[in-house]
């Protein structure tokens, strides 16, 4: 299964942000640069949240959801990721499914805070635009489907998955290893796969013991990502599009 991968993302994002700030006293009214440090929560300034998106030019942030008063990680969004501040289903479906949640900066980020409508009246006299974000979209539903049926599978292959995962997409490659950033610590391991931490923390001595990563806490680097890919199902295939 093929997603968008950030690299590839990156480049027609830049040109949408720049594309939008074109007018600058028309676009500083509906756009606005934040600095957001560390474990800051990102909400929205704005009178009507749910006309506010979110787009992150550098950093990674934690989605959150609340199970019996405890923040699970579900997903993260990094680099030239565009997200809803508020949910929209309401707009979309005859009912509403109401789901406590936040995004949380998990690194110091800059992002910037756009204005939904006037991001979309500029959609309609650029289809280019229009044409790469509903492929975005279309990719990132793909995307979470993915992330919910792997958590389906043993623990030890949801692991090797999600860390194939963040290595190929927030990962730096270093000759043939992959350095994941240091906000990825054994307890969100755990939470994105649904597992103890102590299950987690068995795995990934397991892991280091086959060599497969320099060692069982962060930051993690995986020195061999075809071995790690050996450790889930061969019918599932997760490769760089860099």
């Amino acid at each position: 299964m093929k997603f968008i991968s950030e690299s590839s993302q990156a480049e027609p994002m830049k040109e949408l942000l720049n594309y939008l700030r074109q007018n600058a006293s028309l676009s500083d009214s509906h756009i606005r640069k934040l600095d957001i440090k560390k474990n800051q929560i990102l909400t929205s300034n704005q009178n009507s949240p749910e006309h506010t998106i979110f787009l992150i030019q550098e950093g990674i942030a934690f989605f959150e959801v609340f199970y019996q008063d405890k923040p699970h990680i579900t997903s993260f969004y990094s680099d030239w990721t565009l997200f809803h501040a508020e949910p929209i289903l309401k707009q979309a479906f005859t009912f509403e499914i109401k789901l406590p949640y936040r995004v949380r900066a998990a690194t110091e980020m800059v992002v910037y805070e756009i204005n939904r409508d006037f991001l979309i009246d500029h959609l309609y006299v650029q289809p280019k635009f229009f044409h790469f974000l509903a492929e975005l979209g279309l990719a990132s539903l793909s995307f979470s489907t993915f992330m919910t049926a792997i958590n389906k599978l043993p623990a030890n292959e949801t692991l090797a998955i999600h860390l194939q995962i963040l290595a190929t997409y927030i990962g730096e490659k270093h000759g043939t290893a992959y350095h994941l950033p240091s906000a990825i610590s054994q307890s969100v391991l755990a939470s994105l796969c649904n597992c103890a931490q102590s299950s987690i923390s068995g795995h990934l001595h397991f892991l280091v013991k086959e060599g497969i990563l320099e060692s069982s806490s962060k930051p993690f680097i995986i020195k061999d990502m075809d071995a790690l890919a050996s450790c889930y199902d061969s019918s599932i295939s997760i490769s760089s599009m860099h």
